[in-house]
């Protein structure tokens, strides 16, 4: 028993030793200097890439992207698309139309003519935003600074394009060089390969 006491002191004494008697080891300050800096940069690292909530309205309801076409073909009239079907990789595109102008290009998972409650429009491409038949968070035809200030700043410098990714959620706007006004609006999902 007088043995165990001797060694059990022993240890203590080392330990004591080892750290500089009580005083905090470098590597434990290190370590959570090191822990410190990586949970703040992995929290940066989630706040750039959280996608915003993304709305597009279309005639006064609104859909968070990606959605569900059955749900847009609720709100507009979509008999009138040109559907082409990618049977290979499995996604439609479907140009449609109002009358005889085209106001949007869809990608559709899947076969869109059999379409089921889960057949999602993965990327959506907006021809006129001016005609207001579309609007993305209150958006259609404004300027540059209109999609800084709601989307936040642009990874390309430009004054004709807006380009920012949110995970994998990409949106992209041209804009007019005379009037500097959105003249196209892409907005897609790249967790869906056929959207690229």
């Amino acid at each position: 028993m007088k043995i165990i006491k001797i060694v059990c002191s022993l240890a203590v004494f080392c330990c004591l030793c080892m750290t500089g008697c009580g005083k905090g080891s470098e590597n434990t300050t290190d370590a959570a200097i090191e822990k410190d800096t990586t949970e703040n940069i992995t929290s940066i690292n989630k706040t750039e890439t959280s996608a915003p909530n993304i709305e597009i309205s279309v005639s006064g309801k609104t859909l968070s992207f990606p959605f569900k076409y059955e749900d847009l073909e609720k709100m507009i009239d979509l008999s009138d698309c040109q559907n082409v079907y990618f049977e290979e990789s499995d996604f439609t595109v479907c140009t449609v139309y109002n009358g005889m102008n085209r106001i949007c290009t869809l990608f559709v998972t899947g076969d869109v003519s059999e379409h089921t409650s889960e057949t999602l429009v993965t990327r959506i491409a907006i021809d006129e935003p001016e005609k207001g038949i579309f609007t993305l968070n209150g958006l259609k035809n404004d300027t540059l600074e209109d999609f800084k200030s709601e989307f936040g700043e642009s990874e390309i410098e430009s004054d004709s394009l807006y380009d920012h990714t949110w995970g994998n959620i990409i949106l992209s706007v041209m804009f007019d060089h005379e009037t500097g006004e959105a003249s196209s609006i892409v907005l897609l999902d790249t967790d869906y390969p056929h959207s690229l």
